[in-house]
C-alpha cells in the first residue's frame, strides 16, 4: 500500500529547539505574523497527562471544536501546548472509492502529483522551500478520502500553510511530471506483485465486494488501470474533489482559534465553483464468488499466505463501536485466541491475527496468518476452526473483562501523540462521521455487554467466508484437500 510523503527536516535537531531562524523561503510570504506557543484564547492541554487504562478508568476521547469558514471548509481544531508544533491536515471527502471505472489509481496519482510543485516553482524547489521551514509533508490516498498534511514547529505555521495552499490551488501538473512519476508508480505495482502479503491484500477485494462496489479496486491501483490513467484523469479529479466544499481541516497542535480562521481562510481564498462533487453512497459488500478457496499458484514461495475473508461491519453503527472489544480476543492481540494457537501452541506461525477494515460503508473482515509451506493445510484448518469456534462459543467471562481494558488502552494509543491524533481525526472527517464520534462510540464500547459482544462474535461464522490462499499450488492444494476444505479454485498470478 504505497503512501507518498517528503519528510524534509533538513535543519539540525538543536537549531530548531533553539529557534532559529530558518533560511530565507522565496515566494512562500506568510499570511500572518506568526503565533505564540500559548495564549489567552489557547485552553488546557487534554491529553497532556495520560489517562490511565485499569479497570474503572474509562477513557473519553477529547472532542475538537468545530467552526466553518465561508468558502464551506469546515474546521476541527484540538489545542495542545505540550509540545510547539503544530500538525495541520487537509481531508477532502472522495478517495480511491471514487476512481473513475476502469481507472483504480487515480485518486492516488493526484495525490501524488500535488508534491511534484506548482506554477510558481518546480518540485525541488518546493522541497527546498519546505526543507527552509523544517517541515515535513505528505499526501495520502484511502477507500473514503484523501488527505494532505504538513507538521511543523507553530512558529513556522503560517509559511506552511501558504506553501499547502499553493500546492492545491496552483498544481503545477506538468505532463513531464506525470510520465516521470508514471514510471516509479508501475514499478512500485510490479513490486507489490511480488510480495505475496501485499498480493493477497489486493486479492481479498473482489472475493468480499461484488461487481459495482467501490471498495473492489486497490487505492493504488493496478497495473492494467495505470496504462489507462492520464494526466487528463488526475486534474479532473482534483477539481471535483480538492474543493473547500469537500474538505475538513484538521489542526493538532500549539495554535488557537485565530490561527484556524487564518489558516482556513488562506486556504480556498476564492469563491466555491459549481463543480459536481465525485463523493457518492458505498454499495454494501456481498461475497462475489462462492468458491470456498482461492488458490493463487506461487509456485516459488517458502510461505503460504492465508486470509480468511468475510464482510465486515458499517464502524458508524452501534456493532461497529463495539467490534473493536470482539476483535481484540480473537486476534487483535498477543493473547488473542489466534495468536495463542497458531503461534503459542501450535508453533505454525510468528503470528496470526483478525483485523475489521474501517470504512463509510461496510468493509470486511479477515482472519490472517502466513506459515511454512509444508504446514499450509494444519495452518488452514486451525485458523478456519478456530473463528468457527468463537462465533458459536462467543467470549467468555475473563475475555469479556479483558476486552474493556485492551480496547480501552488501544483507544488511550491513539490520542497519545500529536501524530496520531490528526490521523485519527483526519479518519473521522474523511467517513462522515461526527467530530465526537469516538466519545459516543467509546461510552457504546465501554457499556456493551456479554450478550452485545457475542452477537457480534456469531456474525463471523465462517460458513460463508472464503479461503484466500497464496502459495504453490502443487504443494499446498494436496494439504488443503486432507485438511477438508473443498471447492478450491487455482487461479495464476499475472
Amino acid at each position: 500500500m504505497s503512501r507518498r510523503s517528503l519528510f524534509l527536516a533538513a535543519l539540525p535537531a538543536f537549531a530548531l529547539a533553539c529557534g532559529s531562524p530558518p533560511a530565507p523561503v522565496t515566494e512562500a510570504k506568510p499570511v500572518a505574523s506568526a503565533i505564540p506557543l500559548a495564549s489567552a484564547s489557547t485552553p488546557p492541554d487534554p491529553m497532556a497527562v495520560p489517562p490511565p487504562v485499569a479497570e474503572g478508568g474509562a477513557f473519553v476521547p477529547p472532542v475538537p471544536m468545530e467552526t466553518q469558514d465561508p468558502s464551506g471548509l469546515k474546521t476541527w481544531s484540538l489545542f495542545r501546548t505540550t509540545l510547539p508544533k503544530v500538525t495541520i491536515s487537509l481531508v477532502f471527502r472522495g478517495g480511491a472509492a471514487e476512481d473513475p471505472a476502469g481507472k483504480s489509481g487515480t485518486a492516488h496519482r493526484t495525490m501524488e502529483m500535488l508534491l511534484e510543485g506548482t506554477k510558481k516553482r518546480d518540485g525541488v524547489a518546493f522541497a527546498r522551500a519546505l526543507e527552509a521551514l523544517g517541515a515535513s509533508i505528505s499526501a495520502d490516498t484511502y477507500a473514503d478520502y484523501t488527505e494532505i498534511s504538513v507538521d511543523v514547529l507553530a512558529t513556522r505555521a503560517d509559511a506552511a500553510v501558504a506553501l499547502l495552499a499553493e500546492a492545491l490551488n496552483e498544481p503545477r501538473f506538468s505532463q513531464a511530471d506525470f510520465d516521470r512519476t508514471q514510471k516509479s508508480w508501475i514499478d512500485a505495482l510490479v513490486a507489490r506483485e511480488k510480495d505475496p502479503n501485499a498480493f493477497a491484500d489486493v486479492a481479498a477485494l473482489p472475493l468480499v465486494f461484488p461487481e459495482g462496489s467501490p471498495y473492489r479496486s486497490p487505492k493504488t491501483g493496478t497495473r492494467e488501470s495505470a496504462k489507462k490513467v492520464a494526466l487528463a484523469d488526475v486534474k479532473a479529479f482534483a477539481s471535483s474533489t480538492l474543493r473547500a466544499e469537500e474538505a475538513t481541516l484538521v489542526v493538532v497542535g500549539a495554535a488557537d482559534a485565530g490561527a484556524v480562521r487564518r489558516w482556513a481562510s488562506s486556504l480556498f481564498p476564492k469563491a466555491p465553483t459549481a463543480v459536481a462533487s465525485v463523493t457518492g453512497s458505498k454499495a454494501p459488500p456481498g461475497p462475489a464468488t462462492k468458491a470456498a478457496v482461492i488458490l493463487y499458484d506461487r509456485h516459488d514461495a517458502p510461505q503460504t499466505v492465508l486470509r480468511l475473508l468475510l464482510p465486515g461491519i458499517i464502524p458508524s453503527t452501534p456493532e461497529g463501536a463495539r467490534a473493536t472489544r470482539v476483535n481484540v480476543v480473537l486476534g487483535a492481540s498477543f493473547t488473542s485466541r489466534l495468536n495463542q494457537d497458531l503461534r503459542e501452541k501450535r508453533a505454525l506461525t510468528y503470528g496470526a491475527g483478525s483485523r475489521y477494515s474501517f470504512a463509510a460503508g461496510q468493509g470486511l473482515f479477515e482472519a490472517r496468518t502466513s506459515v511454512v509451506t509444508d504446514r499450509t493445510g494444519e495452518a488452514a484448518r486451525a485458523l478456519w476452526d478456530d473463528v468457527a469456534a468463537f462465533a458459536n462459543e462467543g467470549l467468555t467471562n475473563d475475555e469479556v473483562a479483558k476486552s474493556k481494558t485492551l480496547a480501552r488502552s488501544d483507544l488511550v494509543e491513539a490520542y497519545a501523540t500529536q501524530a496520531s491524533i490528526a490521523s485519527r481525526l483526519a479518519r473521522l472527517a474523511g467517513t462522515g462521521l461526527a467530530a465526537d464520534f469516538d466519545k459516543k462510540s467509546a461510552a457504546l464500547r465501554e457499556g456493551a455487554t456479554k450478550g452485545d459482544l457475542n452477537a457480534i462474535a456469531k456474525s463471523l461464522d465462517p460458513k460463508g467466508a472464503t479461503l484466500l490462499v497464496v502459495g504453490p499450488a502443487e504443494t499446498v492444494r494436496p494439504q488443503l484437500e486432507k485438511a477438508g476444505f473443498t471447492g478450491i479454485e487455482v487461479r495464476a498470478i499475472k
